[in-house]
């Protein structure tokens, strides 16, 4: 696909959906074109996205999540959407959140009230998610109600409620240990805020 951008105002002038292969001039693919305020890019896409860069060959290159939270381009409220998080929890999404956490306390990105709280609320409900794919509430009432009775019984000896319940407590606070860090960065700079 070629596009057509006006130089200083940024705005999208023409498109063609054509093969790259031809190797395209300016006036080829829009016959106004003007090259003292028009410039010619390429995208190896039928489509190309709002924000974007350009390489030195004229190729659209999507933007970074952090070039775009850097340059104001994105909504925070989008960004750390509890709706963005996937089904599943993986070691791998958290690792994935906690850089973006860092980025955004790093770069003081975190600049008032309102995207300190969409941000907290965020971790907050990837946190709750994680520990509910772990343990339902009804598996947690489960085990809780097992390790009571076990208790009552006068502690017997190897009871599998005893390991259960200390399985299901070993298993949340190894969930508190990832979320808690960037729970306390965010907290530290809505405190910064209210100062």
């Amino acid at each position: 696909m070629y596009i057509i951008r006006h130089k200083f105002t940024l705005q999208i002038l023409h498109t063609l959906s054509a093969k790259l292969t031809l190797n395209l001039t300016g006036p080829q693919v829009y016959s106004a074109y003007d090259p003292g305020t028009m410039e010619l890019l390429k995208s190896k896409n039928d489509s190309f996205p709002d924000v974007f860069n350009v390489d030195e060959n004229g190729y659209i290159q999507e933007k970074t999540l952090q070039q775009k939270l850097l340059a104001d381009e994105v909504d925070f409220a989008q960004i750390f959407n509890p709706e963005q998080l996937g089904p599943s929890s993986s070691d791998e999404e958290n690792k994935g959140i906690q850089d973006l956490i860092d980025f955004v306390v790093e770069q003081n990105l975190i600049d008032s009230q309102y995207k300190a709280d969409i941000v907290f609320g965020y971790l907050v409900d990837n946190f709750e998610k994680n520990l509910q794919e772990k343990y339902s509430q009804g598996m947690e009432l489960k085990l809780l109600k097992g390790y009571m009775d076990w208790q009552d019984e006068r502690k017997p000896r190897n009871d599998i409620r005893q390991r259960k319940y200390l399985k299901m407590k070993e298993d949340v606070e190894a969930i508190k240990a990832i979320h808690k860090p960037m729970m306390n960065r965010v907290k530290q700079v809505m405190a910064e805020l209210g100062s």
